[in-house]
């Protein structure tokens, strides 16, 4: 009875041990991530270089959709992000995801890679569906990638939803309070995504103002 009572436990150990150690190795290290991230990154250069113009599942765009290039959108995203105040939150929802996904290769190294496939992902989607009025079957068809991608890579789908829960939180808040507008990611979620991202730069660069009623500079792209 003693010497059962003395490895019981160890057997439970041992499982621990083995269930702990299957969990570790089923998540990708820094290294592939790096390299998974470089592999995603080379295919979009290849792929702008090419010029391919992915064709419409759902015939022509739709009314709400007139945009046809991101130059075109980007007028308009801005034309929806005068308020001083919304702009602000959004640059800072923003800049916490930056920081998050900087530190992400020793923390969820998944994280990268998943939300480079889901951006190519979402990109394609709004091509195949411009012709939808709305943007939402392209949003959940982005969130579907972003949620498989992060499983296949062994990451935390805690950690992946993290990242558009703290974004859409910062700016959404800023258009329903502030700006009293509704969001252009209604309609076009990643080009909305891009421009959100475009706008940061811009405003950290000193290209575009915080408050782009006070100095008169343009933020319309060049």
């Amino acid at each position: 009875l003693e010497a059962t009572m003395t490895t019981g436990p160890s057997k439970n150990a041992n499982v621990e041990e083995k269930k702990t150690s299957t969990t570790t190795d089923s998540t990708i290290s820094p290294t592939t991530s790096s390299m998974y991230l470089c592999a995603i990154v080379v295919a979009v250069i290849a792929f702008g270089k090419q010029n391919i113009d992915i064709p419409s599942l759902t015939g022509p765009p739709a009314t709400s959709k007139p945009h046809n290039t991101f130059s075109e959108f980007y007028t308009f995203y801005s034309s929806e992000h005068q308020n001083p105040t919304c702009r602000l939150l959004h640059v800072i929802g923003t800049g916490v995801i930056t920081i998050i996904l900087v530190n992400s290769q020793t923390v969820e190294p998944s994280l990268l890679p998943s939300l480079g496939i889901t951006l190519m992902t979402g990109y394609i989607a709004c091509k195949a569906l411009i012709g939808v009025e709305h943007g939402f079957f392209e949003f959940g068809i982005a969130l579907t990638s972003l949620l498989c991608v992060t499983k296949l890579f062994g990451g935390r789908i805690s950690v992946a939803l993290l990242i558009p829960l703290i974004g859409y939180s910062f700016a959404w808040v800023g258009h329903f309070f502030f700006e009293k507008n509704t969001p252009a990611t209604f309609i076009y979620p990643m080009y909305s995504l891009i421009g959100d991202y475009t706008m940061f730069a811009r405003i950290l660069m000193g290209i575009e103002p915080l408050d782009p009623t006070a100095d008169g500079v343009s933020s319309v792209m060049d």
